[in-house]
């Protein structure tokens, strides 16, 4: 089910007008409850082609559990999501892989398989979705890996890996099929602050090279302001605010306070107070 015809033929970066009608993350509604626990509770927000989108929130907000219903890993109780102009909610899973051919997911802990190369994890996707020959394939994951700041590591093993190489072979393998969207669930997580910086400069990098929309799920402030068009913070199941960095930095408003400055009202107004 399409709702939009341009939407498969329309790549890249496009004016605020256009932007405006082509959304390609789009949440209406949306819930989800495990028993007598909900957890989402009638969300609703869209993300527009070429966007940076970062959802903070804190522990049992609904983050992961969001993040799970878009990627169609969970089905929500009630409500719509749509990607790239198509219904997830209510297809079959042969036309869900089909969308999903067209995201790709960094998860939190980079899911590499420990068994397989560098060049196998990146692989895997192309192998699985595709007829190409294995030169053509080679060919592709060192373009992958390069990137990523990566050269010459097709042979090792994810154990043989720092912390923050896995991420960016998991960010590899998740730009592998040129995806127009891409899922972050805590690409800082486990990071120390350097390395984290380089990961956000990178996600940076990447959303303007390859001309992305990107979705990230984030406990990181410092990230979220760095690298995002627009902040969407999650409080007990459902939306407490959507803005720009910059309009988080100047909220007034007690809930974001206390998140962002982990409950320090001095802190909260010294990051808050614009000079």
């Amino acid at each position: 089910m399409s709702r939009s015809k341009d939407t498969t033929q329309v790549f890249g970066r496009t004016d605020k007008l256009e932007q405006k009608k082509i959304p390609m993350i789009e949440v209406t509604n949306l819930y989800k409850n495990f028993g007598k626990n909900d957890v989402l509770c009638g969300m609703s927000f869209k993300i527009f082609k070429g966007e940076t989108a970062c959802v903070i929130g804190g522990s049992g907000g609904g983050k992961s559990t969001l993040l799970k219903c878009i990627i169609g890993a969970l089905k929500p109780s009630k409500g719509k999501i749509y990607i790239a102009g198509n219904e997830i909610t209510r297809i079959k899973e042969s036309n869900l892989n089909q969308v999903r051919k067209r995201f790709g997911v960094l998860f939190q802990s980079a899911a590499l398989f420990n068994s397989m190369t560098v060049r196998d994890n990146i692989a895997l996707p192309i192998r699985h979705h595709t007829d190409l020959p294995e030169n053509t394939i080679e060919i592709l994951v060192k373009s992958k890996l390069e990137l990523v700041e990566l050269k010459n590591i097709e042979e090792m093993y994810p154990a043989q890996l720092s912390g923050g190489m896995k991420k960016r072979v998991g960010l590899a393998r998740a730009i592998a099929l040129d995806p127009e969207i891409i899922f972050f669930d805590e690409p800082n997580a486990g990071l120390d602050p350097i390395v984290a910086t380089t990961v956000d400069n990178l996600i940076i990098d990447l959303t303007k090279k390859l001309k992305i929309t990107s979705l990230i799920v984030t406990h990181d402030m410092h990230s979220a302001f760095r690298i995002s068009d627009k902040i969407i913070m999650l409080h007990q199941g459902k939306i407490a605010k959507v803005g720009t960095p910059d309009e988080f930095k100047k909220s007034n408003d007690p809930i974001v306070l206390q998140f962002i400055s982990g409950g320090n009202k001095n802190e909260a107004g010294y990051r808050f107070n614009p000079t």
